[in-house]
């Protein structure tokens, strides 16, 4: 049976509405990428995310970032490789010193925006990042498969999970199309995402942005938590994948 891990951003709600609605979102998923203090959260949100996984048996990550709450860490910042290292370990110690409290282990990390994409194409960013993580070499890495981050990290000894998304199109060298294309960077339509995401589980080629069929290989599969309809989007993807007889676990299990 073929399995596949759903995760999530979390951890960067704003409001009462975007706190209630990432708690409903986590039981639906089996790992979580708990914000850390770059692009939003703080050690009240990051502790109210562990507990609900800690409630639902989901595996946690941590999801660090730009340390810029302004653009929410999707605009690309100058830095220096130190830079990196030291935001990317501050943010991910933050998170573990409070799930040490609490009795729980952190398994992964996965950068968040920005950092996401200047990691999977910049070879020192990608090794900055990967220094970082000399702090537990147990920590798993989501990225994208055939990254700069992926390469680095596997050539390093680390872990990596090859991460796709339900919610967000592709162009057809297999990169995430920008956000600054706006609407056309996005799937907002649920039952797309869920077919889209079937096919990423299946194996199957996917349609990209600008029309060709292109093949990305994949172990997890992302939906965006702080979307307005993410609660629908995850639960259209759970039928999907339940009803084609795939296996969602963590990559953990």
């Amino acid at each position: 049976m073929k399995s596949i891990d759903l995760n999530a951003d979390v951890g960067e709600f704003t409001d009462e509405e975007s706190e209630h609605r990432e708690a409903l979102l986590i039981p639906f998923v089996t790992s979580i990428n708990v914000a850390c203090g770059g692009h939003a959260g703080d050690d009240f949100s990051m502790r109210k995310s562990l507990l609900l996984a800690q409630k639902y048996g989901v595996s946690v990550g941590a999801h660090p970032s730009f340390p810029d709450r302004v653009h929410f860490g999707r605009i690309m910042m100058t830095y220096t490789t130190e830079q990196i290292r030291e935001w990317i370990r501050s943010q991910v110690l933050q998170l573990i010193e409070i799930a040490e409290e609490l009795g729980m282990q952190l398994r992964h990390v996965k950068p968040h925006g920005a950092l996401y994409h200047v990691t999977a194409n910049d070879e020192q960013a990608a090794a900055a990042f990967c220094d970082a993580l000399e702090i537990d070499r147990t920590l798993m890495i989501y990225t994208l498969p055939e990254s700069t981050l992926e390469r680095i990290a596997i050539g390093r000894g680390f872990n990596v999970v090859r991460e796709g998304f339900a919610d967000r199109n592709y162009e057809n060298s297999g990169q995430l199309s920008p956000r600054t294309f706006g609407e056309a960077a996005m799937i907002v339509d649920a039952e797309l995402g869920a077919q889209q995401a079937l096919f990423l589980a299946q194996g199957n080629p996917i349609r990209a942005r600008t029309g060709e069929m292109i093949h990305i290989t994949v172990q997890s599969i992302c939906i965006h938590g702080d979307g307005a309809h993410a609660l629908d989007f995850v639960k259209q993807i759970r039928s999907k994948l339940v009803g084609a007889g795939i296996n969602i676990q963590s990559p953990f299990e």
